[in-house]
């Protein structure tokens, strides 16, 4: 909990919180509140260093307090999902040992219901990806907007980014 203190402002602080004119230097002081929201944690999985790195710099300019994680694989994406909080999962499929589509599967089998998108340059895989559970299959072709996809998926959640 902060608490405003008067300091070497040219007007003392405590004349904001409401004291009294005339109340000298040693003013009542109010404890302030402030809520912070916490920073999304969003999970990038993908053995592609430089769309890692695409999709990192992507999301950070478009979601400025995201917190990213970047795994280069999808047991290693899936050993993190486990031991960490994690609000949204960006994945490829194409990784060994786990694959996207082997991922998400793991995923929902321990009941979470966290939203996973898929991006990827096969667009054949739509319907196998979206049967094992993922919500969104984005076209690496739209890659630039990933950041907007994941703040719109997210408000159909009732989550803002």
């Amino acid at each position: 909990m902060l608490l405003a203190q008067p300091g070497p402002h040219k007007v003392p602080l405590f004349n904001f919180l409401g004291a009294k004119e005339g109340a000298g230097e040693r003013g009542v002081c109010f404890p302030v509140r402030i809520r912070v929201k916490p920073p999304l944690h969003i999970l990038i999985a993908d053995d592609d260093l430089d769309k890692r790195l695409l999709l990192n710099t992507v999301i950070s300019r478009q979601l400025r307090t995201a917190s990213i994680f970047e795994c280069d694989s999808g047991k290693e994406a899936l050993d993190y999902f486990l031991s960490n909080r994690v609000d949204v999962i960006v994945s490829d499929h194409n990784m060994f040992p786990v694959d996207g589509i082997q991922l998400v599967k793991e995923i929902r089998k321990w009941g979470s219901n966290i939203p996973f998108i898929m991006v990827t340059g096969h667009d054949e895989l739509k319907a196998r990806a979206e049967a094992a559970g993922v919500d969104l299959f984005v076209s690496t072709a739209d890659t630039l907007q990933i950041g907007k996809v994941i703040a719109d998926l997210l408000a159909t959640r009732g989550i803002s980014a």
